[in-house]
C-alpha cells in the first residue's frame, strides 16, 4: 500500500509549455528503463516541447544499466539520479511511466497514483492491477517500444483528459492501495481481530 497522507493529491502543472513524463526506477533493463528512453527519443522528434525525466539509483545485477548506455538518450531524457524524496518531482510531472518487463507491484507507481497522476505501465502481473486502461492511464505490452511511444503520444494529443485521469488515479489509490486498509486486511488474514483490539484500547483509555 501507500501512505495517502504522505503522498497527498498534488495539482497538475499547467500543460501549456508541454507535458512532463516521469519514470522513477532503479536503472535496470528489466524495469523497462531503455524502453522508456527509446520511446522518449522517438517522441521527442515529433513533440519537441514534451519533457522526459528519469530518476533512480544505480542497480545491481546482470540487467543493470550503466551511465554509458544512457548517454545516447541525453538529448531527449533528463536523468535526475537517485532522489531522497520523490514527491516534488512527482508533483512536477503530468504522467508517470513505468514500462516494467515483470515484477511485483511497484511502489513508485502507487505513489504516483496517490498524488493523482495518470500512469502508463505494462500489462504484466503487479503493474496491470494499478491501471484501468483509458480511465486512469494506459496499459501497453511489455517490451513494446512502439506501443509505449504511441501511448505517450496519445496523451500529448488529448491533454484535456489529464484531469479526469488524475482524479481516477487518486480514487484508485484510495479504494485499493490505502496503506492503512492494506495493513488491516493483512492483520485479519493473520488472525488478528483489529476491531477487538481497537475496542479494548478505547475501554482502557
Amino acid at each position: 500500500g501507500v501512505d495517502l497522507a504522505a503522498f497527498a493529491v498534488q495539482p497538475l502543472p499547467p500543460v501549456a509549455d508541454g507535458a512532463v513524463f516521469l519514470m522513477i526506477a532503479a536503472l535496470d533493463e528489466a524495469r523497462g528503463v531503455l524502453d522508456y528512453c527509446e520511446a522518449a527519443r522517438r517522441l521527442k522528434e515529433r513533440a519537441p516541447r514534451a519533457e522526459f525525466l528519469l530518476a533512480g539509483p544505480v542497480a545491481d545485477g546482470a540487467t543493470a544499466i550503466s551511465a554509458d548506455v544512457l548517454r545516447p538518450y541525453s538529448k531527449a531524457v533528463t536523468f535526475l539520479g537517485a532522489l531522497a524524496d520523490v514527491r516534488a518531482t512527482l508533483a512536477r510531472s503530468h504522467v508517470f511511466v513505468y514500462p516494467s518487463h515483470g515484477e511485483g507491484m511497484p511502489r513508485a507507481v502507487l505513489e504516483a497514483l496517490a498524488i493523482g497522476r495518470p500512469v502508463i505501465t505494462t500489462a504484466t502481473p503487479g503493474c496491470r492491477e494499478t491501471v484501468d486502461d483509458c480511465v486512469n492511464g494506459m496499459l501497453v505490452p511489455s517490451g513494446n517500444v512502439p506501443a509505449l511511444e504511441d501511448a505517450m503520444a496519445r496523451i500529448l494529443m488529448r491533454p484535456d483528459q489529464l484531469p479526469s485521469m488524475a482524479r481516477a488515479s487518486r480514487l484508485k489509490a484510495e479504494r485499493h492501495f490505502d496503506e492503512g486498509r492494506v495493513l488491516a486486511r493483512w492483520l485479519q488474514l493473520l488472525g488478528f481481530d483489529t476491531t477487538q483490539s481497537q475496542s479494548a484500547g478505547s475501554q482502557a483509555a
